[in-house]
């Protein structure tokens, strides 16, 4: 077996039952002379006994503990650092565009003064005085004429009742005047007068 497998073997946990592991290792494998020096150093990490490897195992996780909290508190202060950055800058443009905004408005207001010192204000109140005598002038004529549409409706009201009053008092004459007429044989009475 070669000693890159032999590495891999060592990393995997299912290696196959013939490799050989590192804490049955009796003594450190020593490289060839040709192999390059990095993969010796691997080797010889990789190749300590058993009681070594225990030895160094508990030492190893209190470090990386501490350097995985130092790298997570880093991160963290790096994500507040760019925050108050970004809020800065959002703070800062906000602020810009408001004082644009607030320049804006004081030039308006500014020739909204200056128009209204220079234009006649008896100019501004005769017509005011002009629109006013016309609003009341529109009211009255809507309400004289809403006025009369009332009282026209009333009339033509009374008008239909009284039609229909003496329709029904005309056909109970008659109707009067035909039982009369039917209860004397026939014959009409005097009240029709010829002439």
């Amino acid at each position: 077996m070669s000693s890159i497998d032999r590495l891999f073997a060592l990393l995997n946990d299912d290696a196959p039952a013939g490799t050989e592991k590192t804490a049955a290792a009796a003594a450190p494998v020593a490289a060839p002379a040709s192999v390059d020096p990095i993969l010796a150093t691997v080797q010889a990490l990789t190749s300590k006994s058993a009681s070594d490897a225990a030895a160094s195992a508990p030492a190893a996780l209190p470090s990386l503990d501490k350097m995985a909290s130092d790298l997570a508190a880093a991160e963290t202060d790096a994500f507040v650092a760019q925050s108050k950055l970004a809020g800065a800058a959002f703070c800062d443009s906000f602020m810009a565009r408001l004082s644009g905004y607030d320049t804006q408005i004081g030039a308006k207001t500014a020739s909204a003064v200056a128009v209204a010192s220079n234009v006649d204000l008896e100019k501004i109140a005769a017509a005011a005085y002009a629109k006013g005598v016309a609003d009341s002038e529109k009211h009255a004529a809507d309400d004289y004429q809403a006025g009369f549409d009332e009282t026209v409706q009333e009339l033509h009201k009374t008008a239909a009742e009284i039609h229909i009053a003496g329709q029904q008092c005309a056909a109970r004459v008659l109707s009067e005047m035909t039982k009369a007429a039917s209860a004397s044989g026939g014959a009409p009475t005097r009240p029709f007068v010829r002439v």
